[in-house]
């Protein structure tokens, strides 16, 4: 007898049961156990993935999953090669596919098989919906879905500055919703996706973590730990130097490498000494985390506004500095994955 049902002879002659697959029954449950011990937990089957119908019965951790094998291979060869070599069948004669998958990954990307894209909500696809869907498409060989799930993220992370601004400042809505504890999540899997755009990205939002966070994790809504790996960790600590060292040397370069369009000696010094002015006290504004934020949007109204009625620098000087910063910030963006020295 298969452990998880009956097979041969035996299986064509039951009738189809549309219960749940039981657990391999072993001689340690002939056994007494002490009261204290509850014993195996037996698998229940997910309340909306469970078809009657279905001839492949997926067992995830504690979950069964009963679905139909033309759904899972009509668009991937790596499911049709493994379900071909799987012999293990209930007694109904249904698949058996045992997955180390976790079974909230496999119940988030089988309801995109049957019911598309979509979220209960009717607001933005959640991130940790989206992590599961892409670590499954990447895995399970599913490319279409896979290139779909890294462009809905991609639109949260642009690298083109002004369309980037816009996000952050929220004027810009994205698909997909992040929290401020998912990016270690998204580095995670974009690393194993191989997407280096969205791991630079990723890993540049860690960059503004506490150290006792970057080193010890942070905790998921759900009470999971996420933490980078040592080697994440190393990238991260070597691009805060570095960004933070051309985060001044930008700044310095506003007072130091402008002039005013103005003709004339008095507009000149007037404007260079209002310029290093304006400059000094932002550097002496900057700490951790912002002192490797070169990224951030600048509230450059906030900066020039006048403390004593007259403005510092001339309306011109302000356009300059603004848009000498911004061309750093760009540079900065299109060469983010320099910063973190990722593989070729």
């Amino acid at each position: 007898m298969n452990p998880l049902g009956y097979t041969g002879d035996e299986m064509k002659q039951e009738q189809i049961d549309d219960s749940p697959v039981p657990i391999p029954q072993t001689e340690a449950r002939a056994a007494k156990r002490p009261r204290s011990d509850p014993g195996p937990v037996e698998p229940q089957k997910h309340p909306d993935l469970w078809f009657a119908d279905g001839n492949v019965v997926i067992l995830s951790e504690n979950t069964l999953f009963r679905v139909h094998r033309s759904q899972l291979t009509r668009k991937s060869q790596v499911l049709e090669a493994l379900l071909s070599k799987i012999r293990e069948t209930d007694k109904n004669g249904c698949i058996v596919f045992r997955t180390a998958e976790k079974a909230k990954d496999i119940a988030a990307f089988l309801d995109l098989l049957y019911n598309g894209w979509r979220n209960a909500t009717g607001e933005r696809l959640p991130w940790n919906i989206m992590a599961s869907i892409m670590t499954l498409s990447h895995r399970w060989g599913f490319q279409g879905y896979k290139d779909q799930a890294v462009a809905m993220v991609s639109k949260s992370f642009p690298t083109n500055l002004v369309q980037r601004d816009r996000v952050v400042m929220q004027a810009e809505p994205c698909p997909v919703a992040f929290i401020f504890t998912e990016q270690i999540s998204l580095v995670s899997v974009a690393s194993e996706l191989d997407i280096k755009p969205l791991r630079a990205a990723a890993l540049y939002a860690c960059v503004m973590l506490t150290p006792r966070a970057l080193l010890e994790g942070i905790t998921a809504p759900d009470g999971t730990v996420e933490k980078l790996s040592r080697d994440n960790i190393a990238r991260v600590v070597q691009a805060r130097s570095r960004l933070s060292l051309e985060h001044v040397k930008a700044l310095n370069g506003l007072a130091e490498g402008l002039s005013c369009p103005r003709m004339g000696v008095q507009f000149a010094q007037s404007c260079a000494i209002g310029r290093r002015r304006i400059v000094n006290s932002m550097i002496e504004q900057l700490e951790e985390p912002s002192l490797y934020g070169i990224l951030r949007p600048k509230d450059w109204a906030k900066i020039f506004k006048p403390i004593r009625g007259t403005a510092d620098v001339c309306e011109l000087c302000q356009k300059q500095m603004v848009a000498t910063f911004d061309a750093t910030r760009e540079t900065v963006l299109s060469t983010l994955v320099s910063y973190f020295e990722l593989p070729a």
